[in-house]
C-alpha cells in the first residue's frame, strides 16, 4: 500500500472517529494531522539552514542533530550538495540524488528501529 493510499485510509478513519462537536471543521484538522503523524506519514522536522562560517558569502550548511553533530550538508555555488564530516568531503551529489539518498537513509533507519523493537 502506498503512502497516498495509507493517508487516504487514515483520513477517512480520522473523520469517522473524530470527536463530534458543533463546528466540526475547526476540530477535525488537528485530529487528522495527529492520525497521520501517529502513522509515520508526516515528514520529520528539517534542520535549520546555517552558514558554513561567519562571512555573508559563506555557503549554506545544514548540520545533523543527535549523536553525530559533525555531519553536515553544504550547498555549493554550482548547486551541488557536499556531504562532509569534520570538513572532510565524503561526496558531492545533485539535489535529486540527495533526495533519493535521504529517502533511502530514512527507510533504513525506520527498518533498523523496527528490528530493534522486535
Amino acid at each position: 500500500m502506498s503512502n497516498l493510499d495509507k493517508a487516504a485510509e487514515i483520513i477517512a478513519e480520522a473523520r469517522r472517529t473524530a470527536p463530534r462537536v458543533r463546528d466540526m471543521q475547526d476540530h477535525i484538522s488537528p485530529h487528522i494531522a495527529q492520525a497521520l503523524a501517529d502513522a509515520g506519514l508526516l515528514a520529520p522536522e528539517l534542520p535549520e539552514r546555517g552558514k558554513a562560517w561567519g562571512d555573508d558569502d559563506a555557503p549554506s550548511i545544514w548540520r545533523t542533530d543527535g549523536e553525530s553533530d559533525t555531519l553536515a550538508v553544504v550547498l555549493m555555488k554550482d548547486n551541488s550538495l557536499q556531504v562532509e564530516d569534520f570538513n572532510e568531503v565524503f561526496m558531492r551529489i545533485t539535489p535529486s540524488v540527495g533526495r533519493g539518498l535521504a529517502a533511502a537513509l530514512l527507510a533504513a533507519a525506520n527498518h533498523a528501529n523496527k528490528e530493534a523493537n522486535q
